[in-house]
């Protein structure tokens, strides 16, 4: 289901579709615009906002990422790949060797058998970037994470948005129990996250 489609469920149930109308702009093109295209951001952002938290609970994508080890032996992985959220392993470039890794800090890798110019496989699981496009769409199935767990959450914001905190509350409990039931593709990737920065 698109972002676009995700949205018109959330106000069909939010008893909103006669606001969430498409007009023709001077254009000629069909565009949200005034309080429909208000309602389109706080839905796509809460949409968002729950798409990152699914990838979260472990139906994160699995990919390889090939770089150069930089002189010194340590990866900073913020700049190498933002978007990771998980270190599964380090891997030589014909995937034949797996090499010991260390975390220097939480971002920070330290590989001692990987020689600097040499070219290695971070295996990382990645959340996915946000939807933005009214085409978009989720890169995880309706089977893994049905679209329901989305509206809830957009329905649950709209109603913060006005104040409507009882109406709210009860989309909130829905979007959990249904977050709740997400079943992980990630394997065991969810017990091997990034280390969490020091208590201060």
């Amino acid at each position: 289901m698109t972002l676009n489609g995700l949205c018109e469920m959330a106000a069909r149930l939010a008893d909103r579709s006669d606001e969430f109308v498409k007009t023709i702009d001077k254009n000629g093109n069909s565009v949200y615009q005034g309080e429909a295209r208000i309602l389109f951001r706080l839905f796509r952002d809460a949409i968002n906002e729950a798409y990152g938290e699914i990838a979260r609970a472990g139906l994160m994508p699995g990919r390889f990422l090939p770089v150069t080890m930089p002189e010194g032996g340590e990866l900073n992985l913020d700049e190498v790949a933002p978007q990771a959220a998980a270190l599964q392993g380090v891997w030589s470039n014909d995937r034949a060797r797996q090499y010991a890794h260390r975390f220097v800090s939480r971002f920070t890798v330290r590989v001692p058998e990987a020689k600097p110019g040499e070219q290695i496989l971070l295996h990382i699981h990645e959340i996915p970037a946000p939807l933005v496009a009214e085409t978009d769409e989720p890169i995880f199935s309706e089977a893994a994470a049905e679209p329901m767990i989305y509206v809830s959450l957009a329905i649950a914001r709209l109603w913060q948005a006005e104040r409507r905190l009882a109406a709210a509350q009860t989309w909130m409990n829905e979007y959990y129990r249904l977050l709740r039931g997400v079943r992980s593709t990630a394997g065991h990737a969810a017990a091997r996250r990034f280390p969490r920065p020091w208590f201060r």
